[in-house]
C-alpha cells in the first residue's frame, strides 16, 4: 500500500484541457497544482488506492466516484475514469477524465428528501382516515345509546328516577 500512496501522491499532471480548468476553477494564468491528488478531499484516498491497485492488476480502464475540491475550495462530486495507454515505446501514460456530477447528486438528495416527506404525509393521511373511521364508528354507537335512552324516557314518568337517568344518558351522549 505504501507504494500505491507514493505513486498516487507523485503522479504529475502533464496537461489539463479547458473543461478541466473550468471544472476545477483554476485560474488559467496561474500554475495549477502539479498533482491530481491535490484536488481530492482527504478521506477519499481509498478510491484512489483501489484505482491504482486495479492498474497494477492489469486493468486498462477504471471508473469510480469521488469527491474533489476546486482551486477555490468548492467541494464537488465527480466521476473519475482513467485509461491506460502505451505509446508503443514501452512508455505508459494515463488519461484521466472527470465528470462533475454535483448537480445530479444534489437533485438525487432533494428527490430522496421529497420521497421521505411524501411518505410522511401519506402516513399522516392514513392516520387521519383511521381516526375518522373510529370517530364514525363511535358516533354510530352513541346514536344507538341516545335512541334507546330516549325510548326509556318515553316509558317512564317525568318525575321518576328512571326518567332522570335516561335524561342524563341523552344529555351526556
Amino acid at each position: 500500500p505504501e507504494l500505491l500512496i507514493d505513486i498516487m501522491n507523485n503522479m504529475p499532471l502533464l496537461d489539463l484541457n479547458s473543461e478541466a480548468i473550468r471544472m476545477l476553477e483554476i485560474d488559467e494564468n496561474s500554475n495549477y497544482k502539479d498533482k491530481l491528488v491535490d484536488y481530492f478531499i482527504p478521506g477519499s484516498e481509498a478510491e484512489f488506492r483501489e484505482s491504482f491497485a486495479a492498474y497494477f492488476s492489469g486493468k486498462r480502464t477504471y471508473r469510480f466516484e469521488g469527491r474533489a475540491r476546486t482551486a477555490v475550495g468548492v467541494e464537488k462530486q465527480i466521476i473519475i475514469q482513467w485509461t491506460l495507454f502505451n505509446d508503443g515505446a514501452d512508455e505508459n501514460f494515463i488519461v484521466t477524465g472527470l465528470v462533475d456530477i454535483t448537480d445530479r447528486k444534489i437533485a438525487e438528495e432533494k428527490r430522496q428528501e421529497m420521497e421521505e416527506h411524501l411518505q410522511h404525509v401519506q402516513k399522516l393521511e392514513s392516520l387521519g382516515v383511521m381516526a375518522s373511521g373510529i370517530a364514525h364508528d363511535f358516533n354510530n354507537l352513541l346514536t344507538g345509546i341516545m335512541g334507546n335512552a330516549e325510548l326509556l324516557q318515553m316509558d317512564f314518568e317525568e318525575e321518576s328516577m328512571e326518567h332522570q337517568y335516561a335524561s342524563e344518558i341523552v344529555e351526556i351522549s
